[in-house]
């Protein structure tokens, strides 16, 4: 059932302030190229968000532009990232990024991203085989503030905590966050919700009992509750069993 009207920003602002106590509070970074947040969010899979700056910076300095990078080899890529023991890997993934973007289109810019809305380039980025959570993540770093993508991580969490109906459109959750989150605060709402989709709420496999909104939670309730009763049930087999033996 969905949250009644009246309540939903009262909920909507306990959520967000339960995700700043745990993710801590999200500052939009200093504006780069789409790319760039592309192999950011690349290096973050194996770095800290300082070291990875680090590296596509010293990346940007150390090749005349992308295309040198894509040609390069992964011994050349990989000490320019640094002596890490995750370089190589991190080389391989951007020479692979690199290259789709060579093969499908030629364009090593993504010029795409130019005069598009966040909607259009998300879905250019997927025929790219880029991962969705690497494409939404760069997106909402390289995005204006009134365009932020709607990212599929974004939509579950607002789905399960029942601020809109299940698989509700990219639209139809823009349109309601955009009732829900104050002005100024959009960017931070957005990037919580994503990285809780990320982190915790995950499509598949998810432990609602490690979720810090597990109390707040439509869905957590009802995990939590089933988890609880199936484990009163096998108690009460196990007490059977050990009565009968």
């Amino acid at each position: 059932m969905i949250i009644a009207r009246e309540t939903q920003v009262q909920g909507f602002n306990k959520v967000t302030e339960k995700l700043r106590q745990k993710y801590g509070l999200p500052r939009k970074p200093a504006r780069r190229s789409l790319v760039e947040h592309i192999l950011l969010e690349l290096a973050r899979e194996f770095a800290s968000d300082q070291t990875a700056v680090r590296i596509v910076n010293r990346l940007g300095r150390e090749f005349v532009d992308w295309n040198e990078l894509r040609v390069s080899g992964l011994d050349e890529i990989s000490e320019a990232i640094g002596r890490y023991r995750y370089s190589r890997r991190l080389a391989q993934l951007i020479k692979e990024f690199l290259q789709k973007c060579f093969d499908e289109s030629h364009d090593l810019e993504l010029s795409v991203a130019q005069n598009s809305s966040t909607d259009r380039v998300n879905a250019a980025l997927a025929r790219l085989d880029i991962d969705a959570t690497v494409g939404g993540s760069a997106l909402l770093d390289w995005a204006e503030e009134e365009d932020l993508p709607v990212t599929t991580d974004l939509s579950r969490v607002l789905q399960r905590l029942a601020f809109v109906k299940n698989h509700a459109s990219p639209a139809a959750v823009r349109r309601q966050l955009e009732d829900l989150v104050p002005p100024g605060e959009k960017y931070a709402a957005y990037r919580l919700l994503h990285e809780h989709g990320v982190a915790v709420c995950i499509s598949r496999k998810f432990d609602c009992s490690i979720c810090t909104l597990r109390n707040i939670c439509p869905r957590g309730k009802i995990q939590l509750s089933k988890r609880k009763q199936t484990h009163n049930e096998d108690e009460d087999r196990n007490h059977t069993q050990a009565r009968d033996s």
